[in-house]
C-alpha cells in the first residue's frame, strides 16, 4: 500500500507538471494509480480488520459513544438541554 501511494504522488505531480497536450495521458496514469491504490487497500483489509478486533494492552473501552462524550453528555443516555 505504501508503494502504491508513492505510485499515486508521483503521478499527481506528473499530472500537475503535464502540458496541456500530455494532461490526458497523465490523468489516466494518475486514475490508474488511483485504482491501484484502492485494489491494495482492498488486499490489506483483512489484516487490518482482524488487528481492529483486538484490544489494545492498557486500553479500557469507552463507556459511552463518542458522539456523547464530544458533546459532553457522558455516558447517562440524557440529551443536553
Amino acid at each position: 500500500l505504501d508503494a502504491a501511494l508513492e505510485t499515486l504522488a508521483a503521478a499527481e505531480g506528473a499530472l500537475r507538471g503535464a502540458p496541456p497536450l500530455a494532461r490526458a495521458g497523465a490523468w489516466r496514469r494518475w486514475s490508474g494509480a488511483l485504482g491501484h491504490v484502492f485494489e491494495m487497500a482492498d488486499r490489506c483489509w483483512p489484516a487490518v480488520d482482524a488487528t481492529l478486533g483486538e484490544p489494545l494492552a492498557g486500553h479500557a473501552p469507552a463507556t459511552a459513544p463518542w458522539w456523547r462524550r464530544s458533546r459532553g453528555t457522558g455516558g447517562s443516555g440524557e440529551e443536553r438541554r
